[in-house]
């Protein structure tokens, strides 16, 4: 019987030494390679959802 050990991603690493609060992620499907995100609508709906806040 092991323990187990949960390894942050860099950006809650990123977000944990800025003092900054995670609320959560928007994971956008279909986005693999670089620019991918340019062909989605993920960008605007992060900002949509940001400005809730």
């Amino acid at each position: 019987m092991g323990k187990y050990f949960t390894q942050d991603t860099p950006l809650e690493r990123s977000a944990a030494l800025m003092k900054w609060k995670m609320v959560g992620e928007v994971l956008i499907p279909g986005v693999l390679n670089t620019g991918d995100i340019q062909k989605t609508d993920g960008c605007r709906l992060a900002a949509a959802l940001a400005d809730k806040f």
